[in-house]
């Protein structure tokens, strides 16, 4: 398959729903060709203006601009598509997961390992795995289960001793858990997990080829969901040459940008890695950097103590803020954007003390940063957002998908003030859509809602007043996304000259009539056809 915007030099003209450009205008149809938008205007005008264009009529009741995930992660959704498969829909409870990982043991030559993906850490079945239970699977293999939000593992003892021996899995930033007697459990927690999982040296890798095929799987899910773009928001060497792979191979469906892991920015030092860095299909985004733990996971580092898993009553702090310091004055210095994870209070507190002043350090460079999920803002951090450009990136779905055990874990105050969109929209800051893909949703009618109504699964309403209308909420997962990527010119807006990416739905959502403040509206609304690059490519004709 050739990449969308190649082939024939063909002009086609789209019309049939109404039309959302996310601009002033409000077109009848769409000229496209070369991958772009050519021109927009009435049907009839268009004919006159290209006679030889093909014209077609789209069945639905709305066309947007294609959705954009600003912040997901495909490469571990693939991942776990290759390892053991211990999402809930393939092991809903713990003795299904250890029957998966022992069939994989028996077919694995002694001594390799056996690792899982997708174990659920935020609703664990009863009894969870730990490293007893992992035992049962094998005392030959080292046995490894990744968890589901991606920030904490399990491991049995023949693993266990391989990471303790490995010197980069010891320090802080992170715990390995114990048991009432003061053994390790098996359960590892942010850095030791994360040194684990990509440095390169402990776990095996993926072959790139394999990777690269389980992405474009990947790609076609996330097309049905409507979504051309997305940036994968941590990517290592091995994963960068899967997205090379699939580039070359002339079969992607989404355009991607890619977030390096900080731990490896200066292994692709010779490479002209400015914020931007490659085409208008694969790009570099910048540099990749966790500060603390998990929103859903209840590890983020908050001002205020919590009950959470960490068991240090404030949360996880991953990197010291010297440590956090030195990575992102240099990247800044070098001109790439740093974006850094941080959910708590207190941690995006701390990590706008340190773009601040290395931004007043090198005032020349002018790159914009980025605040990775950024959940718990208050008044006085989106004021300090607003003033040092930083671009935060606040997740769309969780409320609707995790309110309940938000509430459970942080409190009602503190969950309603997660994800504060509309305050930032306000603020004049360009707000993009994210899911965090698998640890949440990718479904954006998911997170649309979740922005519409701000109801938990319980129907609770947490934080009522940043509710967002449904254009404006569609502009966070299109026009917002584009601008936190620095494509704003190009993206996330359908007007001459942008790609010709778009999505069209069954329902037009900004109908004056359309209640987007009633729970479950999403429910009701589907993705009927999705274009990438001027081309069809879902429902997929290939």
């Amino acid at each position: 398959m050739l990449p969308l915007e190649t082939g024939p030099s063909e002009i086609t003209i789209v019309h049939g729903p109404r039309i959302e450009t996310m601009t002033s205008a409000r077109p009848e149809a769409l000229a496209l060709g070369n991958g772009r938008v050519l021109a927009t205007g009435a049907t009839g005008d268009l004919r006159r203006l290209y006679p030889a264009a093909v014209t077609r009529h789209l069945d639905g009741a709305l066309l947007i601009p294609g959705f954009n995930d600003a912040h997901c992660h495909p490469s571990f959704a693939a991942e776990q598509t290759l390892r053991v498969d211990l999402g809930p829909a393939s092991a809903p409870d713990s003795a299904t997961a250890l029957e998966l990982l022992r069939a994989r043991a028996e077919a694995t030559p002694a001594g390799e390992w056996v690792v899982g993906a997708g174990y659920d850490v935020v609703h664990s079945p009863s009894p969870r795995l730990d490293r007893r239970s992992l035992d049962t699977v094998s005392s030959r293999h080292p046995v490894y289960v990744i968890g589901s939000s991606w920030h904490a593992a399990v491991a049995n003892s023949r693993a266990l001793d391989l990471i303790t021996a490995d010197p980069a899995s010891n320090g802080p930033g992170g715990s390995f858990s114990a048991d009432d007697a003061g053994e390790l459990d098996g359960w590892l927690y942010e850095l030791p997990h994360m040194n684990t999982a990509w440095s390169g040296t402990v776990l095996p890798p993926i072959p790139p080829d394999a990777l690269a095929s389980a992405l474009r799987t990947q790609n076609r899910i996330l097309n049905a969901l409507g979504i051309t773009s997305y940036t994968d928001a941590l990517v290592t060497p091995a994963s960068w040459a899967a997205y090379e792979l699939l580039r070359r191979s002339r079969a992607q469906t989404a355009r991607t940008g890619m977030l390096l892991w900080h731990a490896h920015r200066h292994a692709v030092g010779d490479l002209p890695l400015g914020a931007g860095f490659g085409d208008e299909w694969l790009r570099f985004g910048g540099v990749k950097l966790m500060y603390d733990g998990a929103l859903s996971g209840g590890t983020c580092l908050c001002s205020a103590p919590y009950e959470g898993p960490s068991g240090t009553g404030t949360g996880i702090q991953v990197l010291s803020k010297a440590d956090l310091a030195e990575i992102v004055t240099d990247t800044h210095r070098r001109g790439m954007r740093a974006c850094v994870h941080a959910n708590g209070d207190a941690a995006i507190a701390d990590v706008l003390d340190v773009i601040e002043a290395a931004r007043s350090r090198f005032p020349e460079v002018t790159v914009n940063h980025r605040i990775e999920h950024c959940s718990m803002t208050g008044d006085e951090a989106i004021k300090r957002i607003a003033a040092a450009g930083v671009i935060p990136v606040p997740f769309g779905a969780f409320l609707g998908h995790y309110g309940d055990d938000l509430v459970r874990m942080y409190g009602s105050g503190r969950a309603a003030a997660v994800a504060r969109h509309r305050s930032l929209l306000e603020a004049g800051i360009a707000v993009p859509g994210s899911s965090d893909f698998p640890c949440g949703p990718a479904d954006v009618f998911t997170a649309l809602a979740s922005l519409t109504t701000r109801a938990a699964g319980s129907g609770t309403i947490l934080g009522e007043r940043e509710r967002l209308d449904p254009r404006r909420a569609l502009w966070v997962y299109t026009a917002g996304s584009a601008a936190a990527t620095g494509e704003a010119g190009v993206k996330g807006r359908l007007a001459p000259g942008y790609l010709a990416d778009f999505t069209v739905l069954s329902a037009d959502i900004c109908a004056g009539d359309f209640d987007a403040t009633e729970p479950g509206w999403a429910a009701r609304v589907q993705v009927t056809e999705t274009w990438t690059g001027g081309r069809l490519v879902w429902p997929a004709t290939t």
